[in-house]
């Protein structure tokens, strides 16, 4: 009974479940339960009483009871067997604390047997006296007679009475007796319900485990049961699809038999057993495996024949030509730059973007504060995001924003897109910083423009390629060099060759080859 006993403690403790909520309340006597989403309580006045579900109360050492202080005068609360006028077991004050919700703890007499217990409330008449929001049960702890008990059950006390934390949602199995009856309407009509069903899966699949007491549990492990054929077909196609473009199974959102059939369905079904039996669903030895195939590492040129033949690259007779995500475009810019911040965790960052995009939004008073330091130039990852309001960069290369569960992009190639690289100031910026990082300070401007692309590309410049970049140079030099603040407003300072190789290092951050991977 050991791990059962510390199962329940540690429950308690951590989640502080199981609560009895408002409505769980019965025999209710002039409390009024607000079932809304910022105020989920049931308000009680003067004499005021309502009564919790039946407990065996010989395991029960004192109840929990979260409340909202209201007014200055703290009121009072009795605690009665069988009904409002019943034998007392326990009362208390419910004095105010700070924070949204405070919680009392009311020691209860050892009582025997099963009975329902009425909580009855005492105060200032004709005013809401509190806001009850929920009533835990403590168990008796065990090991009464073991040294230092007392100071363990009072560390125990001080936990559970600290500010209560019900603005974070825990998803939790329903104790036994209040799970949801599910029964099928009768051509939908829910007046009308028939056959009761539980919770089970399609006859086409192996069955639930039966050795797991909840639906839940069972249902995990039925996800990763080598039996399963879903779940590692599943995991695979997406990994090859967000190395190859596309999966093996092209709709990775619809599996059934509504979606796309498998291009290569042995290859598939190969990998998923390799995946589940010889890597034991190690995510790194799968990508290994893909990454090291003779079909990854092919080069991704193709003849016109080839693009004739096969424009989706289908037949996998070439390396994938894939455009990256929004992330990775902006992560790439600065990590090529000497930008980016290896910081690892913390709160959302608010790194550069255009001005006043939030001002449209008079109903709220948040405001883009743009992050100082390394933090502007943190992952995308960290990136605060706002659903109604994404950051410009991120939605312009087809990034979500999160107001629904996607399992793919869709990639798109806008003329937005150009212009948003070509004209971003964060882009701008780490074109900037290149510059001055990588770009030798003596020799020829030549030599200057093949490091910058070398650096890029990891190849020298073909000579058409070079002969167009030093067109692009001269003509942003001339440029800058008649209108010296104009270069200040590019780079931060009158520097007209700075200000030009600039020009050619954001061209480049626009080329397919930067924004591809090939």
């Amino acid at each position: 009974a050991r791990p059962q006993v510390q199962s329940k403690w540690t429950k308690m403790l951590r989640l502080r479940e199981p609560r009895i909520r408002p409505y769980d309340f019965t025999d209710v006597k002039g409390g009024i339960f607000t079932d809304r989403a910022d105020e989920d309580f049931m308000f009680v006045h003067d004499s005021n009483y309502f009564a919790l579900p039946t407990r065996p109360l010989g395991e029960i050492a004192a109840l929990h009871l979260s409340y909202r202080p209201l007014g200055k005068k703290p009121p009072r609360v009795s605690i009665h067997l069988g009904g409002p006028e019943g034998e007392k077991v326990g009362e208390g004050e419910l004095e105010w604390r700070p924070g949204p919700v405070s919680t009392k703890r009311i020691p209860l007499k050892a009582t025997k047997g099963e009975h329902l217990l009425y909580l009855r409330f005492y105060g200032e008449p004709d005013r809401k006296l509190s806001g009850i929001y929920s009533a835990l049960f403590e168990p008796h702890l065990p090991g009464e007679e073991r040294e230092g008990y007392g100071d363990i059950v009072t560390y125990i006390d001080e936990l559970l009475a600290a500010e209560d934390s019900i603005r974070t949602p825990i998803m939790l199995d329903l104790p036994d007796g209040k799970q949801r009856v599910t029964q099928v309407f009768n051509r939908g009509n829910w007046l009308v319900p028939t056959d009761t069903v539980v919770p089970s899966v399609p006859e086409i699949f192996p069955s639930l485990p039966q050795d797991t007491s909840s639906a839940r549990l069972a249902f995990a492990r039925w996800i990763i049961d080598p039996e399963n054929p879903l779940t590692a077909r599943v995991t695979v196609n997406r990994f090859w699809a967000e190395l190859f473009g596309q999966g093996i199974v092209t709709t990775p959102e619809d599996f059934g038999s509504q979606g796309a059939k498998p291009s290569h369905p042995a290859l598939l079904d190969w990998m998923a057993g390799e995946f589940v039996e010889e890597m034991d669903w190690s995510m790194k030895d799968l990508l290994r495996l893909i990454v090291h195939s003779a079909t990854y590492q092919q080069a991704s040129a193709a003849s016109p024949e080839m693009l004739a033949a096969d424009p989706y690259n289908t037949l996998l007779a070439r390396s994938p030509r894939v455009r990256l995500s929004a992330e990775q475009v902006r992560d790439q810019m600065l990590a090529v730059s000497g930008l980016l911040s290896g910081k690892m965790y913390g709160p959302s960052v608010m790194p550069q973007q255009p001005d006043g995009l939030w001002d449209a939004v008079v109903y709220s008073g948040l405001r883009w504060k743009r992050s100082e330091g390394e933090d502007r130039y943190r992952r995308s990852l960290y990136t605060f995001l706002r659903r109604s309001i994404p950051h410009p960069l991120l939605t312009t290369f087809d990034g979500t924003n999160r107001e629904v569960c996607l399992s793919r992009r869709t990639l798109t190639n806008t003329p937005l897109q150009a212009l948003l690289t070509l004209n971003d100031p964060e882009v701008l910026e780490g074109a900037t910083n290149l510059v001055n990082v990588v770009s030798p300070s003596n020799g020829s401007i030549t030599a200057k423009i093949s490091t910058l692309y070398e650096h890029l590309f990891y190849r020298p410049p073909l000579e058409e390629d070079m002969l167009v970049l030093l067109q692009l140079y001269h003509d942003a030099l001339v440029q800058y060099q008649e209108n010296p603040v104009a270069s200040a407003e590019l780079v931060g300072v009158e520097n007209p060759d700075l200000a030009a190789l600039t020009v050619v290092v954001n061209a480049l951050f626009n080329l397919d080859e930067f924004l591809t991977k090939s």
